[in-house]
């Protein structure tokens, strides 16, 4: 840690000489921690100098206008609120999971099999889940690899069924029972937790600068 300050001005440098260049920081909140107000954590020395110094550099790499770049955080309340402001970033975007319709669209991409049987499963759940229905919210806020785990817990009951043959076996309300389930259960977005509360706070600061 000694050297991340010779470390991010020389990373800095090499960037001010980019141009048409699109870059990325990832877990930024690593980088730019806040440094003071409600709820924060308290940093180290080294630390609070990084935040500090990373102000001017991202103005700097903004006022340039030769790069555009990105900053990646799952926990945008834990950076320091002046790395935010308009002059250092153009666009606050909160990422949401996709959609439902667009995990059922997607069903292949985490349900290997052919296309009949992928159609099969389309027709059902599309039968099933309609877009007005309190399940679709829960099942929106399933990422595609918790949709995976969710279906292949459908499916694992009995060896060698696909998962047309095992939904077949149910009916629509014990399966809306089960989606509940595991949205109040097995989802990082779950109801009532700290995850889904800062989700929605998020949302709700999405903006154009």
């Amino acid at each position: 840690m000694e050297q991340i300050h010779a470390r991010t001005t020389e990373i800095f440098g090499d960037l001010a000489d980019l141009a048409g260049a699109v870059v990325l920081f990832d877990e930024m909140d690593a980088l730019a921690a806040k440094r003071g107000g409600k709820n924060f954590v308290q940093l180290d020395v080294v630390r609070q100098l990084l935040t500090t110094g990373m102000l001017p550099k991202l103005a700097d790499l903004h006022s340039r206008k030769q790069i555009i770049y990105f900053m990646n955080t799952n926990h945008r309340n834990a950076i320091d609120t002046a790395i935010l402001r308009a002059g250092r970033f153009d666009m606050l975007l909160h990422v949401v999971p996709p959609t439902w319709r667009d995990k059922l669209e997607s069903l292949g991409r985490f349900y290997r099999a052919d296309p009949d049987e992928l159609k099969k499963v389309k027709d059902i759940l599309g039968d099933w889940i309609r877009e007005d229905e309190q399940e679709v919210t829960y099942l929106d806020r399933f990422t595609f690899a918790e949709t995976k785990s969710f279906l292949d817990h459908v499916q694992s009951s009995r060896e060698g069924e696909t998962l047309s043959q095992k939904l077949s076996e149910w009916n629509p309300q014990g399966f809306m029972t089960l989606v509940k389930d595991w949205g109040h259960k097995w989802i990082v977005l779950k109801e009532g937790s700290r995850e889904l509360a800062e989700f929605n706070n998020d949302l709700g600061e999405s903006s154009l600068q």
